[in-house]
């Protein structure tokens, strides 16, 4: 089986400050590094503690500190906005959205919040682009959003001339509007134009009347 992997570029980090409602991207990332989370211990050790070893009992979990930097851009909204954050000590809701591979509907999502603990420093070098560098101090652990597959093992009963696609049962995933539907009788590039119940309805009228189509969609 072909190696699995994800590649940074593509993927964005954004930022709210109303809970989620709006977010702003933090534009023009080179590098979003995360730490390994940590646990705290305290030592128990005692005069009754058996043998010769200090006993410990687990007690904080630490997400750590987010790492990022990019070319600076001053009239960024993101950048503007993340150093407006440092100055204020507001609760930051984050979120990394990595970009779609092959199969996939949705990419891996990680959703944190944190306080901007490292207003962004700009370095200025004669015969380089002007970078810029931040951290996101992390309250609370991080959640991971598998990416979404796009729909399979869906069929569905065409009529030639309509484009309604009735008895759309079987498969699994969501059937998304947008998406691209194919299958026997149904024209190159259709997609999507709404799913209600088991009838899906085509941007194009299928060409072909049959029951038990497969459908692929992408």
């Amino acid at each position: 089986m072909a190696t699995k992997f994800a590649l940074g570029k593509g993927s964005s980090l954004s930022m709210s400050t109303d809970g989620g409602t709006t977010w702003t991207p933090i534009k023009q990332l080179k590098s979003v590094t995360y730490p390994n989370s940590k646990a705290d211990f305290d030592d128990i050790t005692n005069i009754d503690s058996p043998g010769a070893y200090r006993e410990w009992a687990p007690t904080m979990l630490d997400a750590g500190t987010v790492e990022f930097q990019g070319v600076w851009a001053e009239t960024d909204p993101g950048q503007i906005a993340f150093a407006a954050a440092f100055d204020s000590q507001a609760l930051v809701m984050f979120k990394h959205q990595f970009a779609t591979r092959a199969g996939e509907v949705t990419g891996f999502l990680r959703t944190f919040s944190g306080y901007a603990a490292q207003k962004p420093s700009v370095d200025a070098q004669f015969d380089k682009s002007s970078s810029f560098s931040g951290s996101i101090k992390v309250s609370g652990p991080f959640t991971d959003t598998a990416p979404g597959a796009f729909p399979t093992g869906y069929t569905g009963s065409t009529t030639s001339a309509s484009m309604s696609v009735t008895s759309v049962t079987g498969g699994t995933g969501t059937i998304v509007v947008g998406m691209h539907v194919s299958g026997a009788g149904i024209p190159s590039g259709a997609t999507v134009a709404a799913f209600a119940g088991t009838t899906l309805t085509l941007s194009a009228a299928a060409t072909a009347t049959a029951s038990g189509v497969a459908l692929t969609f992408s």
